[in-house]
């Protein structure tokens, strides 16, 4: 083994990609120390989603690239899957594909081959050998217990032994983790960075794919990013500051100012005592004007909040009143005709309708307006898509380019298009920046504050604390199944947020 493959786990060198017209990647290097964690950042766009999956052997370079690590070489015009896996890549996606009701053991068994004695399952041995694998990170548990029984940390540590557990033979496999912190709190990805350095201080190599700039540099050696499909640095992490990443990142210098005190006007929306999911006895009020936001953990109930507003929750007990009226929809056309407007977490499952072109998903909500004589046009719905996507900056080809073809931030505009172009005038929105990158999120945050310039009210549940400080006039923390602080002013900043929301119950 030479000198340079000790000190290197990844060299790709001149890797290529395009997309029809389209350049994605052009003449991309990508080196990884052994032993280190290495961010891979970029903007939505900028073909780091397009690298990773070529370095597992999804798509091949158009001209002839190289893909090298301890176990071999490989010409990225040639690779496939099982290739890669052969030079020791593993990939952690953000859909864990865990099994929920099933154990520990049988999900991480399921990523390699069950240990048999003849027809039998050695159970007491694939235990053992799961028990190994999690200690390596950190992780403690009992291996027959059921997945859905873990923190949401617990489960990623988990999906990052099984990617590991079957390299046996491969002593310097590389670890990809992509965006492994995007629906997790603070107390969370504190629990799986420890993981990680513990993993990489026993020389695990580790790639790390996020949006998130405190996480790179809280906890990467190196970073290398992509802009535009070229590489535009790679550089220790330490030799950055944050706004210096964020302008190689974007292009520019970002200005971020904070939001000030909201000029409200009358109030839009009242709970008083709301049960609804886990929450209990929930009562705070919205004004035209003002953006609220809702930090909380997950299963707290903050999404159930929204959903209630939006007449997508049954058995929500309570009083609410919209614009003064006594409001309780039942389904969401009824809080549409009402003027409600809703945005979930689950983009890719509740939101977006990848197959349909961007003007088909900016105008579905709003079809009505599109149509004579009870039928809508082609010709109009794509006149109104130009129209939307000229005013809200969606980056595409054109308004006929399928929505599944777009970059994660381009495909969010949309949806905000979809829903603000409605004008309504409550808009409840449930982490509308996850996995967008910097630059798409200050746009994304401008078109929210046109609507709320409007005399829109905005609700907005977000697990990034920086950002609910930074955007919002204030900050409701749900914890314990009820509200149990509201933060403006000088309390609105995110180490005050993190307090409220991780602070033990005393008894």
């Amino acid at each position: 083994m030479s000198e340079a493959l000790v000190e290197e786990a990844l060299v790709i060198r001149g890797a290529t990609k395009s997309f029809g017209r389209v350049t994605v990647l052009e003449d991309v290097d990508f080196v990884v120390a052994r032993g280190t964690i290495h961010g891979l950042l970029g903007g939505n766009g900028s073909g780091k989603s397009t690298l990773i999956k070529m370095m597992a052997g999804v798509y091949r370079s158009d001209r002839s690239a190289t893909m090298r690590t301890a176990h071999g070489e490989v010409d990225l015009e040639q690779i496939d899957p099982a290739r890669s896996r052969s030079l020791g890549m593993r990939f952690v996606h953000q859909n864990l594909g865990l099994i929920p009701s099933m154990s520990v053991l049988e999900n991480m068994a399921l990523g390699s081959e069950f240990l048999r004695k003849g027809p039998q399952i050695r159970w007491r041995a694939l235990a053992e050998r799961a028990r190994e694998a999690l200690v390596r990170f950190g992780l403690d548990v009992d291996p027959r217990m059921q997945v859905d029984q873990l923190r949401p940390a617990e489960q990623t540590i988990v999906a990052v032994a099984r990617a590991l557990a079957d390299s046996d033979g491969l002593e310097h496999a590389v670890l990809v983790l992509d965006e492994p912190t995007a629906t997790l709190p603070r107390s969370e990805v504190d629990m799986l960075f420890a993981a990680l350095r513990k993993g990489a201080e026993a020389g695990q190599t580790i790639i790390l794919v996020t949006h998130r700039i405190d996480e790179v540099r809280e906890l990467t050696d190196e970073v290398t990013v992509l802009r535009d499909g070229e590489q535009v640095a790679a550089e220790r992490t330490d030799s950055f500051s944050e706004d210096a990443l964020i302008e190689r990142i974007v292009g520019h210098r970002v200005e971020v100012a904070q939001t000030e005190t909201a000029e409200v006007g009358p109030v839009v929306v009242a709970l008083e005592g709301i049960s609804a999911g886990p929450v209990t006895d929930v009562s705070f009020q919205v004004s035209s004007g003002e953006i609220v936001g809702i930090a909380g953990m997950l299963g707290s109930g903050r999404s159930e909040i929204l959903r209630s507003l939006f007449g997508d929750l049954r058995g929500v007990r309570g009083g609410i009143r919209l614009a003064g009226e006594r409001f309780h929809p039942r389904t969401p056309s009824e809080a549409m005709r009402k003027g409600v407007a809703y945005l979930p977490e689950d983009r890719p499952g509740l939101a977006a309708l990848p197959a349909l072109s961007v003007a088909e998903n900016a105008t579905i909500a709003d079809l009505k307006r599109l149509s004579k004589a009870g039928r809508v046009g082609t010709t109009a719905v794509r006149r109104r898509g130009r129209e939307l996507m000229s005013e809200y900056l969606v980056r595409a080809a054109d308004e006929n380019l399928q929505l599944q073809y777009l970059s994660g931030g381009n495909q969010q505009k949309v949806l905000l298009a979809r829903w603000i172009s409605r004008h309504p005038r409550l808009l409840l929105l449930d982490e509308p920046t996850q996995g967008v990158d910097v630059g798409a999120r200050e746009e994304i945050y401008d078109i929210i504050r046109r609507s709320v310039g409007k005399g829109a009210a905005v609700i907005l549940v977000s697990s990034d604390y920086d950002e609910l400080a930074q955007y919002c006039h204030r900050v409701l923390v749900l914890r314990d199944v009820r509200i149990t602080a509201e933060l403006s002013g000088s309390e609105r900043n995110a180490h005050s947020i993190a307090s409220h929301v991780q602070k033990e119950v005393t008894c």
